[in-house]
């Protein structure tokens, strides 16, 4: 008798726990979002006239967990049911083709911006990233073109009076 007792509490637990998954699964129903276009007067705010860029694999890391979506044809992408946490939101050079960085949400044009989900329905669709199109070859020219000619020669200047400074080891 004790043992079919014991073997009943065993099962009804086991059915309870089973039968009632809202009560251990986690529903997350956050998301992280948004657009990426082509910045036509190049100063990294988005105008209703500019385009988005359409077919750019976006990527979503957090941890070791690899996500993967693609831009639509206004170059809208989203990550669905995106739990609390920190994320990484990383944009493939490769498919803006010969356009270089604009706008980047944190400011370093790295084509990739740090978000945090802040609750299980948090709704960030700040994460977007703006491309101009031309090459920006490595030598920093890019930079310049970006900048016009009263910021390049700001750099200028700035370059010229740092190289007269002596540094001084104590």
């Amino acid at each position: 008798m004790r043992k079919v007792l014991t073997l009943a509490f065993v099962c009804a637990i086991a059915i309870t726990a089973f039968s009632a998954p809202h009560a251990y699964a986690k529903k997350c129903k956050g998301s992280i979002g948004n657009r990426i276009w082509e910045d036509h007067n190049q100063d990294g705010i988005q105008q209703p006239d500019e385009p988005g860029i359409p077919n750019v694999r976006v990527w979503l890391y957090q941890g070791n967990k690899h996500y993967e979506t693609w831009t639509d044809e206004n170059g809208y992408y989203k990550f669905k049911t995106i739990c609390e946490g920190s994320y990484v939101v990383t944009v493939k050079t490769e498919d803006v083709g010969k356009r270089y960085q604009s706008y980047d949400p944190d400011g370093r044009y790295d084509n990739r911006t740090r978000v945090w989900i802040d609750g299980d329905h948090d709704k960030h669709t700040k994460a977007d990233f703006a491309y101009i199109y031309g090459y920006a070859p490595n030598t920093g020219a890019g930079l310049y073109a970006a900048m016009g000619a009263a910021g390049a020669a700001g750099l200028t200047t700035l370059f010229a009076l740092r190289r007269r400074t002596k540094r001084t080891d104590a």
